[in-house]
């Protein structure tokens, strides 16, 4: 699965393939290897798994960082950081400079954008938005939840409701 353009920034290995068990169906995914330095990601490096390249963007300094999956319709775009063994699937979109670190998960059309960051087993699901310079560890935002601003939550469940500062 090579990535012929020598313009692009990652290249997805097909001999780096696992098989993820991260949603209810089985899903192949890939490594990748930075085909170019930008950000703090070395030309070499070896990165995580995707389904494909529509998991992340070849644009801006966005990276998934080694033991972390991005499958199904999930999307790490612009200068974003998926790491720290953490998940995401479905629809599920992480933007800006954002980061979702230390074994989180993103799942259900959920969005974490601007400078917001997910981290400590924390679980964004069913439609949430995380957004503004908030940061989040070990929580549940589900259910339409809204978390912006300036705010900082350690081990809350925020269901159906927002929190912005």
């Amino acid at each position: 699965m090579k990535n012929e353009t020598s313009d692009k920034k990652y290249e997805i290995l097909s001999d780096g393939s696992i098989v993820s068990h991260c949603s209810f169906i089985p899903v192949k995914v890939f490594r990748i290897r930075a085909l170019k330095s930008f950000g703090n990601v070395k030309k070499g490096d070896l990165g995580g798994f995707v389904e494909g390249y529509h998991n992340l963007s070849q644009d801006g300094n966005c990276w998934i960082y080694d033991g972390s999956i991005c499958c199904n319709n999930a999307k790490v775009s612009d200068n974003a950081k998926l790491k720290g063994f953490s998940t995401m699937i479905d629809d599920s979109v992480l933007t800006d400079n954002a980061v979702v670190d230390k074994h989180s998960i993103l799942t259900h059309s959920s969005i974490v954008r601007n400078n917001a960051n997910v981290k400590n087993h924390s679980l964004i699901t069913f439609n949430a938005i995380v957004e503004g310079d908030c940061i989040i560890k070990k929580c549940q935002i589900s259910s339409n939840g809204v978390i912006g601003g300036l705010v900082e939550l350690n081990n809350v469940n925020v269901c159906d409701m927002k929190i912005v500062n």
